[in-house]
């Protein structure tokens, strides 16, 4: 779609918008004047034209450069369509900035997205660990550093080794295995 196009669908939202967030559905503004009839022409109606579309095509670029740091977060937000939402619109309108009206548009599917990222982000990392041993935390008597100090069976020592110890017992050291 093309800026012209865009700016035209911008021009033809925004004033269904205007004065959506001054006041709650069924209250009355209070400072807005009487409107005449729509086929009348208001008092200087044609000198604010071109005020107006300079003020429309500011707020345009202004928005379309915010909506450029949306696109950055959120690649799949499309510019076009978003002009196309009443919501998005009207959120516009009372000032609220690009990225946040997006967010509040799209909230149920921003969330759903982020909490399938974060079940396949564990996903992938209990893979991960259950792939390199470590699903399991190590048992007390599995760690080789709670092991005694005579790693193997004492039938197996050698004769030596049981001469130590014996010697080191008659000390009065206690060996403990």
């Amino acid at each position: 779609m093309t800026d012209g196009m865009t700016l035209q669908l911008f021009s033809q939202e925004l004033p269904a918008a205007d004065g959506a967030c001054a006041a709650a559905p069924g209250e009355a503004q209070a400072d807005a004047p009487a409107q005449e009839a729509p086929g009348e022409p208001q008092g200087g109606e044609e000198a604010d034209a071109p005020a107006r579309e300079a003020a429309l095509r500011q707020g345009f670029l202004r928005l379309k450069a915010q909506f450029a740091e949306v696109q950055a977060r959120y690649p799949e937000a499309e510019f076009s369509r978003e002009l196309a939402q009443p919501a998005f619109m009207r959120l516009i309108a009372c000032g609220v900035d690009a990225r946040s009206a997006y967010e509040l548009t799209h909230f149920q599917e921003l969330q759903r997205s982020a909490m399938e990222y974060g079940a396949r982000r564990t996903r992938e990392e209990l893979a991960a660990a259950a792939q390199q041993g470590y699903l399991r935390p190590r048992e007390g008597a599995m760690d080789a550093r709670m092991r005694g100090p005579f790693d193997d069976d004492p039938a197996r020592w050698s004769k030596q080794t049981r001469s130590e110890v014996k010697a080191r017992a008659r000390r009065g050291e206690k060996i403990r295995l």
